[in-house]
């Protein structure tokens, strides 16, 4: 019975070695979030007015798809889920390098973009301080 005991802790030990592991995993990425918000802030304002290149286009996709996955896979899933829904309204319309939308549309997208980075704000909240969100854009309704 001694042996099956020792195991168990052993198990419980890495049990709780993987959550630390986990839970830091989780905190740095909590720290990365106000970067990503940093980088897609203004790459949302080109790409909105059709002014970013096809490799800005690249990165802001790029970046809006592993918010969707990787958040929900470190516990934030407000973000993958917001991320995600961003990510579907975006990839329905060709916005990049030249592409363009109704105004309803690109108000809806806008909206949908600041809920994604006011997400990504509340997740930061008790790491940092807020970056500044996407903010309405004058010929937004």
């Amino acid at each position: 019975m001694g042996n099956i005991d020792s195991e168990w802790d052993a198990l419980m030990e890495l049990k709780d070695s993987i959550k630390a592991i986990l839970e830091e995993m989780k905190a740095e990425y909590a720290t990365s979030l106000p970067g990503k918000i940093s980088l897609l802030t203004p790459l949302w304002a080109l790409i909105r007015k059709n002014q970013a290149t096809k490799e800005q286009v690249e990165t802001f996709f790029k970046t809006i798809h592993h918010l969707s996955g990787t958040a929900g896979t470190l516990g934030f899933p407000e973000i993958s889920e917001t991320s995600k829904e961003f990510e579907n309204k975006f990839l329905a319309v060709d916005l990049g390098c030249g592409g363009s939308v109704g105004p309803s549309y690109l108000a809806d997208l806008d909206q949908s973009f600041r809920s994604l980075t006011e997400t990504l704000n509340q997740a930061t909240s008790s790491t940092s301080e807020p970056v500044a969100s996407g903010e309405k854009h004058e010929d937004t309704p």
